[in-house]
């Protein structure tokens, strides 16, 4: 019995390993392909002669492929099983961006860029919830899961560079990806994938969807804290590599490697996230990322030198690093068993990450793409006015963490 017991646990721990990493692996090829547009938009902005507001339009259709599936995702992968939706998140993956690789027709761009934002929001939602789920909220492994995007960002940049270098050009980049992304349905095709009541992955349509979420503030803090969030960092994800070359403050060499960097700084500062939960709450960690995130905005709009804008580069990495995990993890209570309260919490994300970058555009159209950036100081600002709100309401939760959601249903602000 006891043999028996010791090896089903070695078996158990060995699906979870595995588990987790195909689910680092899905992360990683999201960061890469998400950061990759913002490394080849000087290319296209270029070779197509597209204006700042064009560009920021395809920015913004990637990110409405993201907003559609992150709502639809998780609600359909109710009745299909979540290894289906994820595995044609994958597909879209390589589908958008080998599309677009393949295509020299600059009128295909919108279409292939929705497509591949429907694989973004497909596995940022539901990699989210089942990784969660399967650690059960703990902080520390959901930095590590979105330091593997980090990996993936700082890797997108880089191998935008080394392509055009090598004499690729910006398709071949692209196309490396999409390989990347076929690998992945695969990785997903194997996966041990337990459904939201934890049985095998299987459709269920008659099964029921509860909305009882909704009852929680909380909830709504943190949409609004994810929809300025992510659109904060799409804006510079996007924008950063243009705003450093239009404004003359760093050549091409050193803008690519510049939007690796800030993903180097957000590896770092997410391991430093997964040690400092063990001393720190998360709330105290999503308040602290968002403040430190203001100051270095403001410094890398107001840097004129190299020296300077790597610096506040590398302080925004950092403080951005814990934001997105950190809002999950004070959302686990919300998230556990419900793909969709994911989907509509992350599809909030989404739609910051479409007007955002969008909005940066048209005023950097209008005055600049040093005013264009600017708005990023009042989005960061926002975001943290309500990290500060969540703080003061799990304050008045108590320590035990219970949801404001009540066994009567009614709110407890």
């Amino acid at each position: 019995s006891q043999y028996t017991q010791a090896g089903e646990k070695l078996t158990k721990d060995r699906k979870t390993v595995l588990f987790l990493m195909g689910n680092y692996y899905a992360f990683l090829v999201n960061g890469a392909l998400i950061l990759m547009l913002g490394a080849v938009m000087p290319y296209l902005l270029k070779d197509y002669q597209l204006r700042y507001d064009q560009g920021g339009t395809l920015l913004m259709l990637q990110s409405v492929g993201n907003l559609i599936a992150a709502i639809l995702g998780g609600i359909v992968s109710a009745y299909t099983g979540r290894r289906a939706v994820l595995v044609f998140g994958a597909l879209a993956f390589a589908a958008g961006y080998g599309g677009a690789a393949c295509v020299p027709v600059p009128a295909a761009l919108p279409a292939f860029l929705i497509l591949s934002g429907f694989g973004w929001g497909i596995i940022n939602n539901l990699v989210n919830v089942v990784v969660s789920e399967r650690v059960k909220g703990d902080a520390g492994a959901i930095n590590i899961l979105h330091m593997a995007f980090g990996v993936g960002a700082f890797l997108g940049p880089l191998l935008v560079s080394l392509s055009v270098h090598a004499g690729l050009g910006w398709r071949g980049a692209m196309g490396m990806v999409a390989v990347l992304s076929l690998i992945l349905a695969y990785v997903f095709f194997r996966m041990d994938l337990p459904d939201a009541a934890g049985s095998n992955d299987t459709p269920h349509p008659r099964r029921k969807i509860s909305f009882a979420f909704l009852k929680d503030l909380r909830y709504y803090v943190f949409m609004l804290i994810l929809f300025f969030y992510v659109g904060s960092e799409n804006s510079v994800n996007g924008w950063l590599t243009t705003y450093l070359l239009d404004t003359g403050i760093a050549d091409e060499f050193y803008a690519q490697r510049l939007l690796s960097v800030t993903w180097i700084a957000v590896i770092a500062g997410r391991l430093l996230c997964a040690w400092l939960s063990k001393y720190l709450s998360k709330e105290v960690l999503l308040l602290a990322g968002g403040a430190g995130s203001v100051l270095f905005v403001i410094g890398l709009i107001l840097s004129d030198s190299p020296l300077m804008v790597t610096l506040s580069v590398i302080g925004l990495g950092l403080f951005f690093a814990g934001i997105y995990p950190n809002t999950v993890a004070n959302a686990d209570d919300l998230l556990q068993g419900s793909g969709t309260a994911g989907g509509l919490l992350f599809s909030c994300g989404g739609l910051g990450s479409t007007i955002l970058p969008y909005l940066v555009g048209i005023r950097a159209e209008a005055g600049g793409i040093g005013s264009g950036m600017k708005i990023l100081i009042f989005t960061l600002f926002s975001m943290v006015l309500l990290c500060a709100v969540n703080l003061i309401l799990s304050k008045r939760r108590g320590v035990s963490g219970r949801s404001n959601i009540l066994k009567n249903g009614e709110m407890n602000i």
